[in-house]
């Protein structure tokens, strides 16, 4: 038996068929991802080419502050299309149980057969439900990886500004001779 499983023919004709099927559904999540982070996704695709470049030219304070701005207002708009998304899956869900239900009342036979039947009426909702199912968790990881970039961005910035004090400190120090006063408070 699990020989006749595992002929190489059949195991590829049926890759190639679950290919084939999977492709079309990938066109349709992608649209829908397209549609709430292609503004993100470039985004993130300027910063991996500005960090690609950064031992030869390290990133200015200028687009630090660009990128932490937009990536802040980027994930905040892909969050939401998430949001919209996952409504939608459960609406999607929602109308799956539904006719469920209402074939699996009206079919006749044992509770499998009538399992069975009810399942296979539902089909195109099941698939409905699992492309925006999909669709919110591949915004799920986008934003998730957005928002370590950001917070990685924050830090170089933070580093950088803490380090720029030290130095207009210790200028005001070397300046004054070393005799910093400080203003009293009243």
């Amino acid at each position: 038996m699990l020989e006749s499983v595992l002929n190489k023919k059949n195991l590829r004709d049926y890759q190639q068929k679950v290919d084939n099927l999977s492709s079309d559904i990938d066109i349709i999540i992608d649209r829908l991802v397209r549609k709430y982070c292609s503004d993100l996704d470039s985004l993130m695709n300027k910063i991996t080419e500005r960090v690609m470049k950064y031992e030869e030219n390290p990133l200015s304070d200028l687009e630090l502050d660009y990128f932490i701005l937009n990536l802040s207002q980027l994930i905040y708009w892909a969050s939401e299309g998430q949001e919209i998304l996952s409504v939608r899956a459960d609406i999607a869900e929602t109308l799956k149980d539904e006719g469920f239900l209402e074939s699996f009342s009206n079919q006749t036979g044992t509770a499998n057969q009538k399992k069975l039947k009810a399942e296979q009426s539902v089909l195109l909702e099941t698939l409905t439900n699992l492309i925006y199912d999909k669709a919110t968790k591949r915004i799920k990881l986008k934003v998730s990886y957005a928002l370590e970039m950001l917070q990685s961005i924050k830090k170089i910035y933070t580093k950088r500004m803490g380090e720029s004090n030290l130095d207009s400190y210790s200028e005001k120090v070397i300046n004054t001779g070393g005799n910093m006063r400080t203003r009293k408070s009243f």
